[in-house]
Parts: C-alpha cells; structure tokens; sequence
C-alpha cells in the first residue's frame, strides 16, 4: 500500500540538505518561539530524493542549534510542488535547487518560493522529546523513510508550513 506523501516522518537532523542561507535574526524569532512553546509544530518540507529543504531552513538550522538528531518532515516530489525565485537575479528550478543542496551552494536567505498544492500537515512533538529520542538502527533506511509521526493538514492553502515560516 503506498504511503501517503504528506505523512510526517522525523528524518536525521544530519542528512538534511540546506539549499539557501538563514537569516540569523529570523533564526532567533524561531528559536523563541520553540522556547516559549517548547514544542515543534510544523514539519520541514524535503525533496524526497536528496532531503533537500524545500520548506524550512530557519527550523533546520534552530534544530542544528538545539542540536536536535532528528525533526519532523514531509517528504515530497518535485512533482508535487510548484517554485519561484523571489530574487529575479537567481533561476531556480528543481534540479537547480537539488544540485545546490548536494555541492552545499547556498542561495542567500529566502530566494526561492515553494507552492505546495495542499496545506503540509501540522504537529505538535514535546522539544524535550526530540531531544532526549536517539534515532534507533532501523529507524532511517536511508531512502527517506523515517519514523512516522501522526499529523494533521491545517493553514493557509498552497502556502508554506503551516503559520510558520522559516
């Protein structure tokens, strides 16, 4: 039976491929937030191929801080999932995006622009637990199969994870 794409799976913090730069203020906002909530509640968007960050550079780069071994992600297909450039000076496009993320070339802060074409679901996982779960053998083929995690579809259609950005 094939699993459903927009199922949240937590993925090794490390084998996440960033393909743009954060902004370390926004990092920051991010990072209060996951502290006054102490939850994580919106999944990273991954190309489901390469684990290149398709939706969420400030939370990978606040669960790098945290040093967090593994988060909440939606592993999708370029397929499934329309780009834009919002720096006019940089073409993007899924291959272009792909191979940034695998010669760890990064894009400045926020140049490209992901449309998903349903909301990506929401959680809701305790900080603490994150923390203190090691990633077992066997949790992580390598494939991008992971641990799912139950979620919820819920925000603004087309647009981004769920009330948060970054």
């Amino acid at each position: 039976m094939p699993t459903d794409p927009w199922t949240i799976e937590l993925i090794p913090t490390e084998r996440i491929l960033p393909n743009e730069e954060h902004d370390e203020a926004r990092l920051l906002e991010v990072l209060a937030s996951m502290t006054r909530s102490g939850r994580w509640t919106a999944p990273i968007a991954l190309e489901r191929a390469s684990l290149a960050v398709m939706d969420g550079h400030h939370r990978l780069a606040a669960a790098r801080r945290l040093s967090l071994p593994r988060v909440p992600c939606v592993l999708l297909d370029y397929a499934q999932v329309d780009v834009q450039t919002r720096r006019p000076e940089f073409s993007v496009d899924a291959a272009r995006i792909v191979a940034r993320s695998l010669a760890r070339q990064l894009y400045p802060p926020k140049t490209t622009r992901h449309i998903f074409s349903r909301p990506l679901p929401v959680c809701s996982i305790e900080i603490a637990t994150l923390l203190s779960s090691p990633i077992r053998p066997g949790c992580w083929s390598g494939s991008g199969s992971g641990v799912p995690i139950s979620g919820t579809s819920s925000g603004a259609p087309g647009v981004g994870a769920s009330g948060m950005t970054g």
